[in-house]
């Protein structure tokens, strides 16, 4: 006849922690395994998907040209000023500018094309101020885009850029 033999408290307590402890981190390597298993099966699935833009701002700023058109389609004026905030190019602050000068400074040259194509323009002054941050971005790609939209741009250099520290935007 076999004897059952029963553990201690102790025992039961130290397995019991032992679940309590490793439970949660298998559960959790699991679910991993399985979304990443997810994401190789349906790599366009939803759950995967950047959120949308929920303004014109954000579009240009994620490089969300369709995004961007959705926006100017729906009625939204390319030549409206856009409230904008981002760490480095406004220093944290809310600023007002004009969308064409925002895509300028978030490097988004299909924004830039974009807007270009629907009419937006800048004045003389903004228009130096666009060309003279993409040259600073050395984004000559940009640069020749927005002189394609307005070939009476001046082409006389851009002041140099003293203080890396001061926001390239400040005000429109």
């Amino acid at each position: 006849m076999t004897q059952v033999r029963s553990r201690s408290p102790r025992d039961r307590r130290e397995s019991l922690l032992a679940l309590l402890i490793g439970g949660p981190a298998i559960i959790v390597a699991l679910g991993i395994v399985a979304t990443e298993a997810w994401r190789l099966i349906e790599p366009d699935s939803s759950l995967f998907a950047a959120p949308a833009a929920v303004s014109l701002a954000d579009a240009i700023a994620s490089d969300d040209v369709l995004g961007a058109y959705e926006f100017i389609r729906n009625g939204q004026d390319p030549n409206a000023l856009i409230s904008v905030r981002h760490t480095v190019l406004t220093g944290g602050r809310p600023v007002e500018v004009l969308p064409l000068l925002w895509a300028v400074a978030t490097q988004s040259e299909g924004a830039v094309a974009m807007l270009l194509g629907f009419g937006a323009r800048l004045d003389a002054v903004t228009t130096r101020k666009a060309v003279c941050l993409a040259e600073q971005l050395e984004r000559a790609d940009i640069v020749r885009l927005l002189r394609l939209g307005d070939p009476d741009t001046a082409t006389e250099p851009c002041p140099a850029r003293h203080d890396s520290k001061v926001p390239l935007l400040t005000t429109h």
